[in-house]
């Protein structure tokens, strides 16, 4: 049977949207009988560890496969020998990092990196012209060769390339997202049937939607490279088809959730809670501004805002103290609580009487389905993409117009007021969620798409 390879750029043990979704698909992947690996091909994380614990917490079967780009030839590295003086050196996860200066006065702006394994072989270097990353050189141990590269995207295509290589048969690429994409859009669809899935919304305008400027993502450039292109509603097909003409690869299959049942726990009447990573496009501030509209109506009620801000990115970390100072400043501290990221939300969704979404964008809305499943109805901005997509409006949640602060309030203070009418509607909201975005649902669905390939 074909091997499928899960590539994403880089995940978390703190699982949020994306990574649970990659998870879900390997796990039901193995299920329907696949052989699958998940593959990262960031740096700077100890996927040995994560794959390990991931595992171990019953979150990723045993039999799947976990391989980091550069986990893979630090396990094949070989000594390159001495020829640079060691000016640095520290320890970053289990991979030791020794920065290397050039000892000729010729070569002042020039320096390089190299990484070393646990038994002291040199693996990979990095070599900077002018404080600028100019290439790259990966020591195969098994081949006794050294690959130069110039940029990431070359790296990336020689790894995939050699894996690809590896298989009996033909394998199954699906790139998770905007970043990986570009490195497989090169790659001949005789080696390897390529899928691409897009994740996020692209547009970069006030309003996020078709007609404004777009990132510059590479999953963009290259559809009619894949195999197949997926995208998760119908809203985005169309404006894709917009923008890039009628594209006879595009197709729709949701993110799906893993099927469960309620674990019983009491609502509470008084509590909503929002759901997020903890970053600027994420818009909590806003929702803190809600719920102080709402506390004056409501002075019993509760905010909790779950979620994580990534210590490695200085603007999630500059939000998050936003956050506090601004919560503070509105004398909310008894009322609005930032209780950061837990394992399982789900006993957290279900003891709240409604969820809230204010982002100024997304791909889909993971945790919409998510909250809903678990029987709590979202008041949710009418954003793309996914809320108007997802939810009903009236029968199991809210669409409120973008940025309308003074209509959010009006419908969780309803809510609020109306304690049985949010937990009916919870009950639609996880009706629907069953019938049509549940792991049984959704991967029939990717089951055809892999024989319409083979």
């Amino acid at each position: 049977m074909n091997e499928i390879f899960l590539i994403c750029n880089r995940l978390y043990l703190e699982l949020g949207g994306l990574p649970k979704v990659v998870l879900n698909k390997a796990n039901k992947f193995t299920e329907m009988g696949y052989k699958v690996t998940i593959l990262t091909i960031d740096l700077n994380m100890d996927y040995k560890y994560i794959s390990k614990e991931l595992k171990k917490r019953n979150q990723l079967l045993p039999d799947i496969n976990f391989i980091n780009l550069y986990n893979f030839y630090e396990d094949k590295s070989v000594n390159f020998g001495k020829r640079f003086l060691c000016i640095f050196e520290n320890f970053f996860n289990n991979i030791k990092l020794r920065e290397i200066g050039l000892p000729l006065r010729k070569h002042k702006n020039v320096f390089v990196k190299r990484y070393y394994a646990s038994n002291g072989f040199c693996y990979y270097i990095e070599l900077f012209i002018k404080n600028k990353l100019s290439f790259r050189f990966l020591i195969d141990r098994e081949k006794k060769e050294i690959f130069k590269f110039e940029d990431e995207d070359a790296i990336n295509k020689h790894f995939f390339l050699e894996l690809a290589n590896s298989c009996k048969e033909k394998p199954i690429f699906i790139c998770e997202g905007a970043g990986p994409t570009p490195r497989i859009s090169n790659i001949d669809k005789k080696i390897a049937y390529l899928i691409s899935q897009l994740h996020s919304n692209p547009y970069i305008g006030k309003n996020h939607e078709f007609g404004e400027k777009m990132r510059k993502i590479g999953i963009l450039n290259k559809i009619e490279n894949n195999n197949l292109f997926v995208v998760l509603t119908e809203t985005q097909r169309k404006d894709i088809i917009k923008e890039f003409g009628n594209i006879n690869n595009i197709i729709i299959i949701p993110n799906s959730i893993p099927e469960s049942n309620l674990i019983g726990a009491e609502k509470d009447n008084n509590k909503i809670s929002l759901f997020t990573r903890i970053s600027p496009e994420k818009n909590v501030l806003e929702a803190i501004d809600i719920f102080y509209k709402v506390l004056k109506e409501k002075p019993n009620a509760i905010f909790e805002i779950y979620g994580r801000a990534s210590k490695e990115l200085p603007s999630e970390v500059k939000e998050l103290k936003k956050l506090k100072k601004h919560i503070k400043k509105l004398n909310m501290e008894k009322n609005v609580f930032i209780k950061g990221y837990v394992k399982d939300v789900n006993k957290a969704m279900e003891e709240s009487l409604l969820t809230i979404l204010t982002s100024k964008r997304e791909g889909f809305g993971m945790v919409i389905i998510e909250s809903m499943y678990n029987a709590t109805p979202v008041v949710s901005y009418d954003i793309n993409y996914g809320p108007r997509d997802i939810i009903d409006h009236g029968f199991d949640g809210y669409l409120v117009e973008k940025n309308n602060q003074d209509e959010m309030a009006k419908y969780i203070i309803e809510l609020l007021n109306n304690p049985e009418k949010a937990k009916n509607m919870g009950k639609n909201a996880r009706e629907k969620v069953s019938k049509k975005y549940t792991s049984e649902i959704i991967f029939p669905q990717w089951k055809e798409l892999f024989e319409s390939l083979l």
